[in-house]
């Protein structure tokens, strides 16, 4: 009887130190489940860390930033810069540079305009001659410069300039220019013209005299010649 009741007692401390070695064992398990989950997840932050680096590594907002103060570009550049920030972790690589390369050439196609697109017709003039646009234009250049030119370009009988502002094209009117020896008068496309001829003017009237009676008739856009 105390046999068996030492051999259950015996079986009962057995089963218990299984139950207790099994709970143990659960327990460690568990707890290496759990660091080797922690590690995993350190793991996947610091390869966003290095993803989110060489993102930013690459991208054009990088490269401006080293060679240009951010201050002299537009707005744009800087939202690049905080894309990277906000865009879902799971983006890739070449999905966010697409998008920051888009946001880059809208911000210079934005700042850098085609001095074309603000041109009128109070830009341009009318040169009635039958020399070329070449020598219209370099003899045009010696009155307003020849940085100032925009477009030049024959049309039926004329050679017709464009500059960069309308007092240019004013001043090309007023004084004309000397093209093959003689001066040729140069009309604004803007204002409506006509050439008018003054036949037997007594020679001790001056072209003086005449320019300040002329305006009465109209505004006088070139030099008066004999």
């Amino acid at each position: 009887m105390n046999s068996r009741g030492r051999t259950e007692g015996k079986k009962k401390r057995v089963e218990k130190e299984k139950e207790k070695n099994k709970h143990l064992w659960i327990l460690r398990k568990t707890g290496k489940n759990v660091r080797r989950e922690r590690e995993r997840e350190r793991e996947r932050e610091r390869e966003r860390e290095r993803e989110e680096k060489a993102i930013y590594l690459h991208s054009p907002a990088a490269l401006l930033d080293m060679k240009t103060p951010l201050h002299s570009f537009s707005q744009s550049f800087s939202r690049s810069f905080y894309l990277t920030r906000s865009l879902a972790r799971s983006t890739s690589l070449s999905k966010f540079l697409a998008i920051s390369t888009s946001f880059l050439l809208e911000s210079m196609a934005a700042q850098v305009r085609d001095p074309l697109d603000n041109l009128t017709q109070s830009h341009g003039v009318r040169v009635v001659t039958i020399a070329g646009v070449q020598e219209c234009c370099l003899v045009a250049g010696e009155v307003v410069g020849h940085r100032n030119f925009l477009a030049a370009s024959r049309m039926k009988s004329a050679v017709v300039l464009f500059v960069n502002t309308v007092e240019n094209a004013v001043l090309l009117a007023q004084k004309g220019i000397v093209l093959r020896g003689s001066l040729t008068d140069v009309l604004s496309l803007s204002t409506p013209v006509k050439k008018v001829t003054l036949s037997n003017v007594p020679p001790f009237i001056s072209n003086e005299t005449l320019e300040r009676q002329l305006p009465i008739f109209g505004k006088l856009i070139s030099p008066i010649k004999k």
